[in-house]
Formats: C-alpha cells, structure tokens, sequence
C-alpha cells in the first residue's frame, strides 16, 4: 500500500485525520451482567457525548473494509477470506473463497458452544491430516481445504456458496444455533457442517489429542465468501497495531492521503475470551490512546463498529451543555 504499519506515537499536528477504530466497545455494557463493574471512561466519555454522530458501518470487518474504499454490498458477506489468503500467501487467488477456521463444538445440554482460534493449539501435521482428509471426503463437491497456518484454513469453491454467514469472532464462545449459515443454499451448508464434524470425530489425529487430554478438532466455521474485489482508495497512510484483515485490506489499496489508524482490538480480544482482568486493563489502554489523539490530532474518528461513528475535533470540548454520562449508561 506504499506506507508501513507503525507503532510510533501519535504524530505532531498535521493536516491528516486520527482513526480509531473499537470494536464491540458496547458489548461490555450488553454483557455487564457477566462482566465486573464497568470503570468511568473520562476520554471516552467525553467523545460520546460531544462529538458530532454520523452513520457508520455495523461489524468490524464491514468499517474496517469501508476504511479502505470496499464498501459492503448488499446481503453479502464481506469477502475477508480471499483477501486474507492473498496477504498469508502473497499470492492473487482466483475464484470464490471463504474461511474454514478448525473449531471445537462443546456440547453443553441440548446444544453446542463454539471454541476456535489459538486457544486449539493446532500443529501443522495435525492440520495437514485434517485437510488430506476433508479433500479426499469432498472432493466431488467441488470444494478444497487449504491449512495455511495451523489455526487459519481456507476453503476454495468451484461455485459462489450463496449464504450469508458470521464470522468466527461473533461466535465464539456461543451456540452455534444462532448463527448457523442463511440463505439460498442454507441446507446444503448446515448439512456439511455436520458432515465435517463426523468425519473429523474419527480422525486419528482426534484420537490422540483426545488421549492427550486436548480439545478435539471436532468440526469448521465457514465465513467471509467472496472473490478477490479491486483495489480501494484509502487515505491511511500509516496503521498502528496489528491484524491480518487490516495488513490485507493496506495491501490491496491505493494510498491517497496521510491518515493514521489505531487499532483498538484488546477490548473485543478480552470479552471474546471473556477475561475480565484483561479487559479492564484494555480499556486503560484505549483511555490513554484516545487522549492522545484527543489532544494532538485536528481530527479524530472514533468507530465502534455498531452503526454509529464520531467525529471530534479540539474545539468540541467547548460543548459543555452536552452532558456527559457514565459509559456504564450506554447500551
């Protein structure tokens, strides 16, 4: 994209545009049921309620594309998965493409909650078999696995899938129940989800992580459909903090400008592992980043990824008939 990631300070006053993007930051309040008390938030207080409101994309994957001039389309999955394979691989994949992240299904009564990510400390070998065997079950369906990376594997599609999906992030942690694929072909993909989790249930590979006392790569998580899009335009030039979509959405797009992002993900990161502890420290973390760029930037946009964006500048600390209220109160 022509501009490094950075993990430099916030830079001197210039004519650019400070973007943090948060999300779930209002999942603590929905959740504050399971979470301990919700600390005040003076930095982030302040913003909510002075800066001017504005329409925003809803989910992190569809701001943070719209950031890097790949607006979403209607009734779409947002095509992460091809452009994550194009950043892992370095390479410009052809054809329809969607994460299939190895997952662990835990049964918990009647129904089955959704473990994946690092948290499986999946080898390569382990990922390899896995894949040798989902390609040789299904080959005749048109579909083939590719484990790039241990936790990250990638479906290829000889057709689109039709469906809409959630992503792995949404739901983690969960019943997969709720968030099952929807659309034109639902059937065919919810069938193959069970599919997938009997035929890994009888993998050896299954058989020795179960004698290890590890949980079992019991199934896949399908999300992220898409072709590789055209590149966007983008006014970051420089990204603080780290993410895969990010590094691919930077890589697939034309820099025309000198705007910074700061990536706030320790928040979502902690209540998606629903660690507390680290989510209270987390929020330090974004009160100490924002005022930052409350104080040095000329202006800042501040996204949480729920359908609202703000937009503050030095002077709207003036706004003093704007009151401000406990970050606790926000739903």
């Amino acid at each position: 994209a022509g501009c490094a990631a950075s993990s430099v300070p916030v830079p001197e006053p210039l004519d650019l545009i400070c973007h943090l993007l948060v999300p779930g930051l209002f999942d603590a309040v929905a959740q504050r049921d399971s979470m301990p008390a919700i600390p005040r938030l003076s930095n982030v207080e302040r913003l909510l309620a002075r800066a001017d409101r504005e329409a925003g994309a809803i989910g992190y994957a569809e701001t943070a594309m719209a950031l890097f001039g790949q607006p979403a389309e209607p009734a779409a999955d947002p095509p992460t998965a091809p452009l994550c394979y194009a950043q892992e691989t370095q390479t410009t994949p052809g054809g329809w493409w969607m994460h299939a992240d190895p997952v662990h299904l835990l049964p918990d009564q009647d129904r089955l909650i959704l473990f994946g990510g690092d948290a499986l400390d999946i080898s390569a070998p382990e990922a390899a078999d896995c894949a040798a065997a989902f390609n040789e079950h299904f080959s005749a369906d048109g579909l083939e696995l590719h484990a790039v990376r241990p936790d990250r594997w990638y479906l290829r599609l000889s057709a689109p899938p039709a469906i809409a999906t959630s992503s792995l992030a949404e739901v983690t942690g969960r019943n997969i129940d709720q968030f099952l694929p929807r659309g034109d072909r639902q059937t065919y993909w919810r069938q193959l989800i069970n599919e997938v989790q009997m035929l890994f249930h009888h993998l050896d590979v299954n058989q020795q992580r179960e004698r290890r006392g590890v949980p079992a790569i019991s199934g896949l998580w399908f999300s992220g459909a898409g072709r590789l899009p055209p590149r966007g335009a983008t006014a970051i030039c420089d990204i603080h903090g780290s993410d895969l979509l990010i590094s691919a959405l930077a890589g697939n797009a034309h820099v025309q400008g000198d705007d910074q992002l700061y990536l706030e993900l320790a928040p979502w990161h902690a209540l998606l592992r629903g660690d507390a502890g680290r989510w209270l420290s987390a929020l330090q973390g974004l009160e100490k980043t924002l005022a930052d760029c409350m104080r040095s930037c000329p202006e800042c946009r501040f996204y949480p990824c729920n359908g609202v964006s703000y937009r503050w500048r030095p002077g709207m600390r003036r706004r003093l008939w704007r009151r401000v209220r406990p970050f606790a109160d926000y739903r």
